[in-house]
């Protein structure tokens, strides 16, 4: 059995016997391994070190029956994603449900999980996944007639291990079927409580001679009706 040993950061860790099949796979990525370094369960390697991949918490998954949504929130979390911060899209519950799931615990096993609820072999998967981990430009691709789009950087690789995917829905139902159509509840709320801004933007619409001010009772009711009516991703403390 031949020795493998791997450098990270220009510093030789121990090096220890690999399984014969481990060994051919790791030949044909062109890495050296090394147990003490990076388990050989994890999936994804960049410069020799292990990358967890998750979904960008600058989007949220919305589940529902038939179809999912891709939307990204209204708060800006990085500068890069400045210019996708209104995009949404529809997507069928299949993704939907696999980028729900991406980032729950180690990959290999989480992918695994993910292929005996959809009852698809574990490699197409792998495929899609690969195809929009860290990419800095929208994609997409014709999918029974229907243009589905994937946003810049929707699953993104980093190196130490986070809480997980963020998504929203009550139940993660899963079905077959894709039947494109508008979401059961807005996708966002835009809330104006008051209208004494100090600002005069030439595109607003607002009025704001109104001195009507909403109580601070009609504010938290608002908000309780919008939860009531699926908005957790508003009110995500992740």
């Amino acid at each position: 059995m031949k020795r493998f040993y791997i450098t990270i950061y220009k510093k030789r860790v121990i090096d220890y016997s690999l399984h014969p099949v481990l060994i051919e796979v790791l030949w044909i990525l062109n890495i050296q391994f090394s147990k003490e370094a990076c388990p050989p369960y994890y999936f994804m390697y960049k410069n020799g070190c292990i990358m967890y991949i998750y979904l960008n918490p600058q989007y949220v998954i919305r589940n529902e029956n038939n179809c999912s949504y891709i939307i990204a929130k209204s708060a800006l979390i990085t500068a890069k994603l400045e210019y996708a911060m209104a995009f949404a899209s529809v997507v069928p519950p299949s993704i939907g449900y696999i980028l729900s799931h991406i980032g729950e615990g180690e990959l290999n096993a989480s992918i695994e999980n993910i292929a005996n609820t959809l009852n698809i072999k574990p490699d197409l998967i792998d495929k899609f996944i690969r195809k929009i981990i860290d990419n800095p430009v929208k994609v997409g691709w014709n999918y029974k007639g229907v243009t589905i789009s994937f946003p810049p950087y929707l699953l993104t690789s980093v190196k130490e291990e986070s809480e997980g995917s963020v998504y929203t829905d009550n139940e993660l139902f899963y079905t077959t079927d894709f039947i494109p159509k508008r979401p059961s509840v807005p996708l966002n709320l835009n809330f104006m409580i008051t209208t004494q801004c100090r600002t005069d933007c030439m595109y607003c619409y607002a009025d704001r001679n109104r001195k009507n001010d909403l109580t601070s009772w009609q504010i938290i009711k608002v908000i309780d009706e919008a939860h009531d009516m699926g908005g957790e991703s508003g009110f995500d403390r992740r």
